[in-house]
């Protein structure tokens, strides 16, 4: 197909080489993209410096402890230790401090170890329990941490326990089905937290309580919400002041607390609730009494300055923020860059930034490939979508030709297609394919309604829209229509396999624990999930999840070859979706390849298993086009499922 004429149309480059799309030599091996991978989150400010969870698939993926210091990150956290919480199985709060002291859970064991300058000590040795998201009465040597119990039933029982100093563990709060962000205030006289119930998710229905604290006693706690608002990150002032961010009416705002009577700490207008797939996630700080931090707006982070009426935009090379701290004159945000891997930035007066975690691996002049917004008419109203073409130092593609495109869908479903350079993206646009990111509605950032689309709809508007952002996209010139391939992650991988089945527009899937029976799923999901289903199938009472939400029914209406990666051990998508999926396309005739991870759960951590998980793919993709030879297909072969086995 011959690119169109326009301002987005494939262009070259002079002085490169004429290869075919997709099969560019390129700098970038599925190693360095393992190595370059490493997830970064929980951070907080210890003895006044940034410190945070560095996952790294080079060592498993062990969560690292670091410290940003004036020498450069440093590691606090001597292996085999690794920072990482269960609770709710997606974890989040696995690091917090407060006092001087720091604290994290340790994934072996689900227990709360101490960091300090002689080393490493245990506080509790709870088997039955997972800790999370803690904070500290230093006067009273309590610890009030976010906890799973184990018990008899399927689910555990979720609660906020206080610890002591001997280890022992306390229920101070239960009954809810879960709880979030326990928050002393700064005087140790009051305890602030969220909580909510089946079938709700935080971002549905989350309330904020507060009770008094004495010396590790709890008072009688008062909801300061209604049944009408969400709330997020309860955050007390120094001067005892209770802030959050309350959304009402499809608007969010942070508002300070005193007794019953609440104001506005920001005017500065946009989404601030995040989704709390993680616990500890954060969108804003207090400076004096004014909150300033990150506020999304129409799809794109942007700084929001204490006192400010209006919102900046980030710094240039910074392509998204999360989880703001104020330490000092500093603003130490998570990261996402356009030309470098994600990372710890502290941005200083007068626009300065400093870049404070480890600089990870770098790409040569031009092999990166930088998104560009798409904003495209789907089927029932407009959708968003961040476009990569093709980047490469020494390579261009054929003339006339357009590149193959990958569509991806993003998780969640309630989540945002990841901002920024992403090196599983670069190893496909490095090879000549195009990526399209879609923010299918339902995604976040781009306010409640957008967010809220997606209700009841579930399977419909998500599949719709990645088929009309893919075909949106070729039709401006920016990909081959006849090679578009469809992949995603978790519920992206729902979404994939039931956009194969809506609409013929794709030559591929990539399911990658993906959901291919919801009805199943529903019967056995975790606690966390258990009633998420509701919301996003419109499910009333006893009703079923309709049939034409289940891609597994309509597995015949599949027309293209099917790529399944999973890891054994998932606990959220369990390996029975993948595996059923896989076996009824293949008695049906589909090509059908599927290769298991053993040991690894829910989103792949260990080095090795990216680097595979990515050879795989691409194989695929070559075998399905028929390009390249045996040699660069030959990762996929094992793994093809015959008829008859």
């Amino acid at each position: 197909m011959r690119p169109e004429k326009g301002s987005n149309a494939i262009t070259s480059g002079p002085g490169k080489q004429k290869t075919a799309f997709g099969l560019w030599p390129s700098p970038l091996s599925a190693a360095d993209c393992a190595a370059g991978s490493s997830r970064l989150g929980d951070m907080c400010l210890w003895r006044g410096r940034a410190v945070w969870v560095e996952g790294r698939p080079s060592e498993g993926g062990r969560g690292a402890v670091v410290q940003d210091t004036p020498d450069g990150p440093q590691d606090l956290l001597p292996a085999p230790y690794s920072a990482r919480s269960r609770v709710h199985e997606y974890g989040g709060g696995a690091l917090f401090s407060s006092g001087g002291r720091l604290f994290f859970v340790n994934a072996d064991d689900d227990d709360i170890y101490e960091i300090a300058d002689g080393g490493v000590s245990r506080i509790t040795n709870a088997p039955d329990f997972r800790f999370a998201d803690g904070t500290l009465d230093e006067a009273a040597n309590v610890i009030i941490a976010v906890a799973e119990r184990a018990g008899a039933g399927h689910h555990p029982e979720n609660l906020l326990v206080a610890i002591d100093a001997s280890g022992a563990v306390t229920p101070i709060a239960q009954g809810a089905d879960f709880y979030a962000a326990p928050r002393f205030s700064p005087d140790r006289t009051r305890i602030a937290w969220l909580s909510w119930n089946l079938p709700k998710m935080p971002w549905e229905g989350a309330s904020l309580w507060v009770a008094p604290w004495d010396r590790g006693r709890i008072g009688g706690a008062t909801r300061l919400t209604g049944t009408d608002e969400i709330a997020f990150q309860p955050e007390w002032s120094e001067s005892g002041v209770l802030h959050a961010v309350i959304e009402r009416g499809g608007e969010s705002a942070v508002f300070a607390f005193a007794g019953e009577t609440r104001k506005r700490a920001s005017h500065v207008a946009g989404e601030w609730l995040r989704p709390l797939w993680s616990l500890g996630e954060r969108s804003f700080f207090i400076d004096g009494e004014q909150a300033g931090g990150i506020v999304m707006q129409d799809g794109a982070s942007r700084l929001a300055e204490p006192g400010a009426s209006d919102a900046e935009p980030l710094p240039d090379d910074l392509a998204s923020a999360a989880n703001p701290l104020r330490g000092g004159e500093e603003t130490f945000i998570l990261a996402s860059r356009h030309h470098a891997a994600p990372c710890i930035a502290a941005l200083g007066p007068g626009g300065h930034t400093r870049i404070c975690s480890n600089p990870g691996p770098s790409l040569p002049a031009g092999a990166v490939s930088v998104s560009r917004r798409l904003d495209i008419d789907g089927m029932e109203g407009r959708l968003h979508a961040l476009y990569y073409p093709p980047a490469n130092p020494s390579h261009d593609g054929l003339a006339g030709e357009l590149p193959p495109m990958i569509v991806s869908a993003h998780g969640g479903p309630t989540g945002q297609a990841d901002r920024g350079l992403k090196f599983k993206i670069q190893f496909w646009t490095s090879r000549g394919f195009a990526w399209l990111d879609v923010d299918y509605r339902g995604s976040t950032g781009y306010g409640a309604a957008y967010r809220k689309a997606l209700d009841g709809r579930w399977g419909i508007l998500d599949a719709d829209d990645l088929a009309a952002a893919a075909l949106g996209a070729a039709g401006q010139g920016l990909a081959d229509p006849a090679r578009l391939v469809c992949s995603g992650s978790s519920a992206g991988g729902y979404s994939v396999l039931q956009a194969l089945v809506r609409h013929d527009c794709f030559a591929a899937g990539t399911s990658i624990y993906g959901i291919g029976d919801p009805r199943a799923l529903m019967e056995t999901t975790h606690k966390f999930e258990a009633g998420y289903f509701d919301s996003l199938f419109g499910l009333a009472g006893d009703a079923e999840i309709p049939d034409d939400r289940i891609p597994l029914l309509h597995a015949d209406s599949i027309a293209c070859p099917m790529l399944f990666l999973q890891g054994s051990e998932d606990r959220v998508v369990p390996p029975d979706q993948s595996l059923a999926m896989a076996a009824i396309l293949k008695a049906q005739g589909q090509r059908v390849a599927l290769r298991m991870f053993e040991g690894e759960a829910h989103g792949f951590r260990r080095g090795d298993t990216v680097s595979a998980a990515l050879e795989t793919e691409y194989a695929f993709y070559l075998e399905i086009f028929g390009m390249g030879d045996a040699a660069q297909r030959a990762a996929i072969e094992p793994f093809w499922l015959k008829v008859g086995e």
